[in-house]
């Protein structure tokens, strides 16, 4: 059951009473931007129980996944008043939970009100965030694009509710956890929890009483702490500081652009001649990296330890032009190049620059590597698209070779400086993408 829901303000309830110049300022007040609109949502968990929440569509014409907002014992969903149309505006959805116990889902079917401390609280609570999930699903958001936001005790029904599920929610994120768990064991709650991005945040007062002991909890690299200057914890750390809203945002975005797992097969009739026809090739991971000239194809296959890349650019080639294969093998997704992270680069007729460039990530960032083992080859007379294809030897680049935490990206630029497109679709930097595909062969 939906209905369109704002929450009235002070400002809209004073305008009622005064005269005509101010009721024109009301009229302003009323016209909030569509970001600000919530469709008031009931759910049904799988225990029975119903649930009320409030449902922001992404601010874009595109959705970059959905985050499920849990608040604070004693609070609701209208804490995160500050927070939903900074979240909608950078193009995610956003629901609002009211966990049971917690604002217009405080009571059971029978009128008493329901308890909201424990572990049995917030094992229940947990069921609520799941069918949120479900709601999500049904609105064509896949579970590996939502992330959970939990503000204060909301951070214990969030941890329960990962520790149940392996496969979701994408990511977690913990604003103002409590520092004593509240009877549930959350330390060891956390060690159950697969492995996955987690951000955990609090005030100034809390980040020196131990808030950064969480990352201890977890004990694994992808929780980040984010520090802040902020006096006010929980939910009111949403529009205290530009730099918070604007760092949560971006970590955010970069955790929750991780595509799934891709498998690159193996094909042993690609001729390697600059040509990228698709007669020669079976079976193969493909690729589309849109672009304002149109969308490049980029095919890839492996056959004895080589991974064979294909390019189909739709644009003339000019000097600017140029294809990049980013490959890594770090236990985990490095935020700076390392030393097994390798950027191939191909500007087959770039005057100004060597042809074919290997780098390997350092300290100071990408360094040209004496490693060989790339072969490239490329077609450009044609006026409408030019192609290339790029064998990568992957002993030669990983001797040790490569587990489960090999990734891989690509990368366009355009015949315009600046003009460079990435796949995975990513904010990405010429330092590193900000986004890789964990790869494995076939």
């Amino acid at each position: 059951m939906v209905a369109l829901l704002r929450r009235p303000s002070p400002q809209r309830l004073v305008s009622r009473f005064v005269n005509g110049a101010l009721l024109v300022l009301s009229a302003a007040v009323l016209a909030l931007p569509a970001a600000a609109q919530a469709v008031k949502t009931t759910l049904t968990s799988s225990d029975g129980q119903s649930v009320v929440g409030g449902w922001t569509k992404s601010g874009l014409d595109t959705t970059k996944g959905a985050v499920i907002l849990v608040p604070n014992v004693g609070g609701s969903r209208w804490a995160f008043e500050l927070a939903v149309p900074k979240l909608s505006k950078a193009g995610f959805g956003v629901f609002a939970l009211d966990p049971r116990g917690h604002g217009d889902s405080a009571k059971d079917k029978d009128g008493k009100p329901i308890a909201t401390e424990g572990a049995a609280a917030f094992s229940a609570g947990a069921l609520d965030v799941e069918a949120a999930c479900r709601h999500l699903e049904g609105l064509g958001i896949a579970r590996t694009r939502i992330a959970v936001l939990g503000a204060g005790t909301g951070c214990l029904t969030t941890l329960v509710h990962a520790a149940a599920h392996a496969d979701h929610p994408k990511a977690l994120l913990f604003l103002s956890p409590p520092l004593d768990d509240r009877g549930i064991g959350a330390a060891a709650v956390a060690k159950t929890v697969r492995k996955r991005a987690v951000l955990v945040t609090g005030s100034i007062d809390e980040a020196a009483r131990g808030v950064a002991a969480w990352k201890d909890a977890f004990g694994h690299d992808l929780v980040h702490v984010l520090p802040t200057t902020s006096a006010s914890g929980g939910a009111a750390l949403f529009g205290k500081s530009g730099t918070f809203d604007t760092s949560l945002v971006e970590w955010l975005d970069a955790s929750l652009s991780v595509p799934d797992p891709v498998t690159i097969p193996g094909c042993r009739t690609v001729l390697l001649d600059g040509d990228v026809r698709a007669a020669e090739v079976g079976e193969g991971l493909f690729v589309d990296i849109p672009g304002s000239a149109g969308t490049t194809k980029v095919r890839v296959t492996h056959a004895d330890g080589r991974l064979d890349i294909g390019f189909d650019v739709p644009e003339r080639y000019v000097r600017q032009n140029e294809v990049m294969v980013f490959l890594d093998a770090h236990a985990e997704p490095p935020r700076l190049a390392g030393p097994k992270s390798f950027m191939v680069s191909f500007s087959p007729k770039n005057s100004a620059r060597k042809p074919l460039i290997v780098s390997n990530g350092s300290p100071k960032g990408w360094e040209e590597s004496n490693v060989i083992g790339v072969m490239a080859y490329a077609v450009t007379d044609d006026p409408k698209r030019w192609t290339a294809e790029l064998s990568i030897d992957l002993k030669r680049f990983f001797p040790d070779g490569l587990d489960k935490g090999a990734r891989i990206a690509f990368g366009v630029g355009g015949q315009k400086s600046g003009d460079r497109r990435w796949w995975p679709a990513s904010p990405a930097v010429p330092d590193v993408p900000k986004t890789w595909a964990p790869f494995s062969l076939k």
